[in-house]
Order: C-alpha cells, then sequence, then structure tokens
C-alpha cells in the first residue's frame, strides 16, 4: 500500500510541477506579446508622423500599407495576449484544485 501511494504522490508532483509549467509558459507568451504590441504601436506612431513629412504619394501609399500591416499583427498580438491570460488563468485553477485532491 505505501509503494501505491508513493507512487501516486510522484505522479502528483511530475503533474503539478507540469502545470506550473504551463501556467509560466503562458505567462511569458503574454508577456512577449504586451513587448511587441508596445514596439509597434512606436513604429506606427513614427510612420504616422513620418506620413506628414513627404508630399511624394507613393511613399504616402507604402506608408499607409505599413501601418495596415501593424495594425493587422497588433490585433493578432492584443488576441494572443488575451488567450495566454485566459489560458493562463484556467490552468491557474487547474493547479489549485489539483493540490487540494493531492493533499
Amino acid at each position: 500500500m505505501v509503494y501505491v501511494n508513493r507512487m501516486t504522490k510522484d505522479a502528483a508532483t511530475l503533474f503539478i510541477e507540469e502545470l506550473e509549467s504551463k501556467i509560466q509558459h503562458f505567462a511569458e507568451d503574454a508577456i512577449q506579446s504586451l513587448d511587441k504590441q508596445r514596439n509597434l504601436a512606436q513604429r506606427r506612431q513614427i510612420l504616422i508622423n513620418a506620413y506628414g513629412k513627404t508630399s511624394s504619394g507613393m511613399t504616402q501609399l507604402i506608408i499607409t500599407n505599413m501601418i495596415n500591416e501593424i495594425d493587422q499583427e497588433l490585433a493578432h498580438l492584443e488576441e494572443n495576449a488575451r488567450y495566454c491570460n485566459n489560458q493562463k488563468g484556467y490552468y491557474t485553477e487547474i493547479l489549485r484544485v489539483v493540490k487540494e485532491s493531492v493533499e
């Protein structure tokens, strides 16, 4: 009986470590998305400022396209950050109830 109980504790410990690792992964991904968003927002602002400094229609068109691409990437990164934060919350709750169930 002691052997079976020890196996269960070992499996539970490994599972808890795996859950904690996933939580950490989601947290890091969310932070990376936010950092990339900040960087892209700054680039976008630079392009907006640069747009008014040129009279070339083609240059303005290219800048507009660059801004649109950044906007799409910003939306994707925002969605990713939201997903990661949601998953982190779910896994944190799973971790909590798993810890309660093995104690």
